[in-house]
């Protein structure tokens, strides 16, 4: 199988068509804004960058030889020289953190550097996994019942109805009532 290479944090994102990096040896990229549309069927690729990644995929996700389905969302890590095949119809939302072996090795500060992000992907991809819960109890509760959107807010736990709908309406696209009355 034939792969494609990619050596830098520059080649990557240009490969994204994302912007251009702020570190050479360092990137944090939004994947829901990754333009997939270049790429072809089939194709296999092979970074030479460790990478951290918090993200959900509608589709599956070919890791090694080995088809796994990631619709719940995962924390996934890769060491350098992994193949990885996507579906190219996959629609992928969340975080990465792309860092090169160069960067581990330049200094000692890098490790405090590292985890640091490290903590902060993981808690950025344990506050998406709560919201996301939180919207399909709140979708069950408006589909179902008659209860007022402020009490299923409260009932949530949110302390104001005004942030759950913001919340539900940044991650459906519709606010609670009109949610509701989609039915």
């Amino acid at each position: 199988m034939a792969y494609t290479d990619i050596i830098s944090i520059s080649q990557l994102l240009d490969f994204f068509h994302y912007e251009k990096p702020k570190h050479p040896l360092i990137a944090v990229v939004d994947l829901s804004k990754v333009d997939r549309s270049h790429r072809q069927p089939g194709a296999a690729y092979r970074l030479d960058l460790y990478s951290i990644a918090c993200k959900k995929v509608d589709g599956p996700f070919k890791y090694g030889r080995t088809t796994y389905d990631f619709s719940e969302g995962s924390l996934m890590f890769t060491a350098p020289n992994q193949v990885l095949s996507p579906w190219i119809e996959n629609k992928v939302e969340g975080w990465a953190i792309y860092i090169h072996p160069d960067f581990l090795h330049a200094n000692s500060g890098s490790s405090k550097f590292l985890w640091r992000y490290q903590i902060s992907l993981q808690h950025h991809c344990w506050l998406s996994h709560v919201h996301l819960k939180l919207i399909d109890k709140a979708k069950d509760m408006l589909w179902g019942t008659d209860i007022p959107i402020s009490s299923i807010a409260y009932d949530l736990g949110f302390e104001h109805p005004s942030h759950f709908t913001k919340l539900f309406k940044s991650k459906t696209g519709y606010s609670p009532r009109e949610y509701r009355n989609l039915n």
